[in-house]
């Protein structure tokens, strides 16, 4: 035991292991850097919202999962892990033990976010000619997939600024976004749609 849990110690993801009845006995530092809260030795895996997880379904069933992914909600905002599980079984097959390896994989996955956004946005780009449904097609992928709320001016032929979309990612909050917009247009020059006008450069 002292050998593996030397093994584990030095893995640059969290590893854990359970006994047959859903016990932690052993686990990693990185466990909890990667969960984001303190998991306890002895203590049960399960917990509100990890129902059928693979943890748990490796003891139950025997299922080995590999990078399967769930968010967890955190004070620093939604993680997404990947998890890997699989049972632990004795000389005559009976289950008695499972493993799971947890990766903190939030970045990544936003990433590939962003790139299937901009996959589709350029689909949308190709297929119409009707560049203001374009646009608000694009805008209800965008949120909430990047932004709680967007709207989006353009300069008409007479260098006229208005907006053509404007949305939250709260639908009943959408037409309050869109009467702020009229109410306070974006006309002073330190406003920042007018700074990147002037400068050409995002903000």
């Amino acid at each position: 035991l002292a050998q593996l849990q030397a093994v584990i110690a030095q893995l640059p993801l969290g590893v854990a292991i359970t006994d047959a009845d859903h016990h932690i006995v052993l686990l990693n530092d990185e466990v909890e850097r990667v969960w984001g809260e303190p998991v306890a030795l002895g203590s049960d895996h399960r917990g509100p919202g990890t129902e059928g997880w693979p943890l748990e379904r490796a003891l139950e069933t025997g299922e080995v999962t590999i990078g399967e992914r769930r968010n967890v909600e955190r004070d620093d905002g939604t993680r997404t892990l990947e998890i890997s599980a699989a049972p632990v079984r004795d000389a005559d097959g009976a289950i008695v033990s499972a493993v799971a390896i947890l990766a903190d994989v939030t970045r990544r996955s936003r990433a590939e976010e962003n790139l299937r956004f901009l996959a589709k946005a350029n689909e949308l780009l190709v297929a119409s000619l009707d560049w203001e449904r374009t646009l608000a097609a694009i805008a209800e992928l965008a949120v909430p997939a990047l932004a709680g709320y967007l709207v989006i001016d353009l300069l008409d032929d007479e260098d006229e600024l208005h907006w053509v979309v404007a949305l939250h990612a709260d639908p009943e909050k959408t037409e309050l976004v869109r009467e702020l917009r009229v109410q306070y247009p974006p006309t002073a020059s330190t406003h920042p749609i007018q700074v990147v006008l002037r400068t050409g450069q995002p903000l």
